[in-house]
């Protein structure tokens, strides 16, 4: 079988500012870089004071490669907005920088749909490159605190616009 090229977009990951946030899907990643490339992209935020652009961390293990882009996080009211765009043009920074060094991917696997989810909708916009989705959070039963339904109406519209996608190129493909 064919070794593919997949490009991982996760909303959660190990870095050094948390080395235990999304451990699980690392461990993943060891795994299905067994049978394909694996190049792992997370965008995170870096919060020591005297950092001004903290960079990122590019790491190694056979077929898996792990890309982690830090970035300083503004720590006032009014820059909650503007965090979030430079998250997300950092992240589209770092998408378009692997595919100038690699080429397209031949899929996207993209874990927790929200926040990483907009870069697999935009990849798929822009590079035409389908996605698949892995859900890890518990969010969606009821017995959590952190449920669903708490959640804004924008996370909920993006939530459903992503798996919405997801699902629209499954019947396109099925039919």
């Amino acid at each position: 079988m064919e070794r593919k090229k997949i490009l991982w977009l996760c909303s959660w990951y190990p870095s050094k500012m948390d080395p235990f946030n999304g451990d699980f899907i690392q461990r993943h990643a060891r795994a299905a870089a067994l049978f394909n490339d694996i190049h792992v992209i997370h965008v995170t935020y870096d919060y020591p004071n005297d950092v001004e652009n903290s960079g990122q961390e590019l790491n190694s293990i056979g077929q898996l490669s792990e890309q982690i882009v830090y970035f300083k996080k503004k720590k006032s009211l009014k820059a909650k907005l503007t965090n979030q765009l430079r998250w997300l043009a950092n992240y589209k920074k770092t998408i378009r920088n692997y595919i100038i060094k690699n080429g397209k991917p031949d899929l996207v696997h993209l874990h927790v749909p929200m926040k990483a989810g907009v870069l697999a909708l935009w990849m798929k916009k822009n590079y035409k490159i389908s996605y698949i989705v892995t859900e890890h959070w518990g969010i969606y039963n009821h017995i959590v605190e952190d449920k669903y339904a708490s959640k804004s109406i924008a996370f909920k519209k993006y939530t459903k616009k992503i798996l919405n996608e997801l699902l629209s190129s499954f019947l396109l493909v099925i039919t």
